[in-house]
């Protein structure tokens, strides 16, 4: 078992990685730009301008959204999930991804899943299906009362200019005019996950139609993330959108110090970078093969923990499930640590269709297999053909800036239809003719083919 020294400030200085787990999730708000029409709860078509955008944290459901799931609950389903998600990162490159991101779209899409559909995205996410709004929820409600904490605490005058406290999230669907959404989706959606339905002619103007939806989650991203959807991937067959965008702004419990150059070693060698440590010690834990540093963000309801394996981040993946929930709650009352770590930043564009087919989950984007009639039952049957994740992180001594965004897309299947089974077993008709003209050349009928 490892342990830490409490003079030992350089705790980055030999690792060749670090791990760094913050939690980004958020209140749900509604709104959307360049006034497309919102689908009312009767399924009715309200027309009206440019929704107002939400507030950060404020929760802007309608007093029917689910309770939430309990604490355990929730960090069980996201910290799974996560880990699932995690697979699709190279082991050597920056990354950052927000399983709260990508899981709030896949539990609006379970909404309307039916069959092993269904069945695979409650495996995938790790809840029961009337449990994953919850879990949204849930952490929608902790991250409201973790910012409200903060906002609570007096700022000396005389004090720097500080990171500002700042949350928001929304999710939103965008739908072709005259798609026949389902009843029980929409109101689905709205009393789990607080979401906005749009209409949109995907059909009539694809390219402004994505530009709509870019736009939607700029807002709400302060701009950190201007182009989700990539040019080219709505087409004049896409049908829906399901859309989540996140933002976090959270300044340090207690502003870092900057240190001056620090020496880190990369796989491919050392670096310099500058170095930034925590005026006070905070909270760690340690275990075999690895430790770890929790630091606070203002309010002490957010934090930041940071992992450091002894052998690098590439062999150390499968520890994860045993080692986050040891180093995450480690906050309240670990090992003392004064510690020292580089500035950071990280940047991520997945498409994550073929990470979750390699996980085993196969009916979801397949065609001939998905089942979403629950959202709109028509013929040939919609096709979930694209699933985009982004997110961007910034680390400094003020605190961290970060936003995530995913987008789940919608089309009619491509794939033929199952063919009919036609036994005959009665009398019946037939004809040899030519294919061209269809003039036939015999003509006849069979009543007993015993005869």
């Amino acid at each position: 078992m490892g342990g830490f020294s409490r003079s030992r400030r350089a705790l980055l200085s030999t690792s060749t990685a670090v791990l760094a787990v913050v939690a980004l999730a958020g209140c749900a708000g509604t709104g959307g730009p360049n006034s497309p029409s919102t689908v009312g709860s009767s399924g009715s078509v309200m027309q009206g301008g440019e929704v107002p955008l939400a507030a950060p944290v404020e929760l802007k459901g309608d007093g029917k959204r689910v309770a939430p799931a309990s604490a355990a609950v929730a960090s069980e389903a996201l910290t799974g999930f996560g880990l699932d998600l995690l697979g699709a990162l190279e082991p050597d490159e920056n990354a950052v991804i927000s399983p709260y991101s990508v899981y709030a779209v896949l539990a609006m899409a379970r909404v309307g899943a039916k069959g092993e559909t269904a069945a695979q995205l409650d495996q995938l996410l790790g809840a029961d299906p009337d449990v994953q709004g919850a879990v949204v929820t849930a952490v929608d409600a902790a991250v409201k009362a973790a910012i409200a904490a903060g906002a609570m605490i007096p700022t000396s005058p005389d004090a720097p200019p500080n990171r500002p406290l700042e949350f928001g999230n929304g999710n939103s669907i965008w739908v072709q005019p005259g798609l026949p959404v389902e009843q029980d989706f929409l109101d689905g959606v709205r009393q789990g996950f607080d979401s906005a339905v749009y209409e949109l002619d995907f059909e009539g103007d694809p390219e402004a139609s994505r530009l709509t939806i870019n736009d939607w989650v700029a807002d709400r991203t302060r701009d950190l993330i201007p182009e989700l959807i990539p040019e080219g991937a709505i087409t004049v067959d896409t049908l829906m959108a399901l859309v989540n965008a996140v933002y976090l702004s959270a300044p340090w419990m207690e502003p870092l110090e900057e240190t001056g150059d620090l020496s880190f070693t990369t796989p491919t060698g050392a670096v310099t970078v500058e170095g930034m440590r925590t005026p006070l010690t905070v909270s760690g834990a340690a275990g075999k093969g690895w430790r770890s540093a929790t630091v606070p963000y203002l309010g002490a309801g957010l934090g930041m923990t940071l992992i450091v394996p002894d052998d690098g981040i590439a062999g150390f993946r499968e520890q994860l499930p045993e080692v986050l929930p040891v180093a995450t709650r480690a906050g309240g009352g670990g090992i003392p640590v004064d510690l020292t770590f580089p500035a950071f930043d990280a940047a991520s564009k997945l498409s994550l269709v073929e990470h979750v087919r390699s996980l085993g989950y196969d009916h979801i984007f397949t065609p001939d297999t998905a089942d979403w009639t629950g959202i709109a039952d028509i013929t040939p049957p919609l096709e979930a053909y694209e699933l985009v994740h982004q997110a961007v992180i910034t680390v400094d001594k003020d605190g961290t800036e970060a936003a995530a965004a995913t987008a789940m897309l919608m089309m009619a299947s491509s794939a033929p239809p199952p063919p009919e089974t036609l036994v005959i077993d009665r009398p019946f008709f037939f004809v040899v003719h030519d294919t061209t003209t269809g003039a036939p050349l015999f003509l006849g009928q069979i009543t007993d083919p015993t005869a």
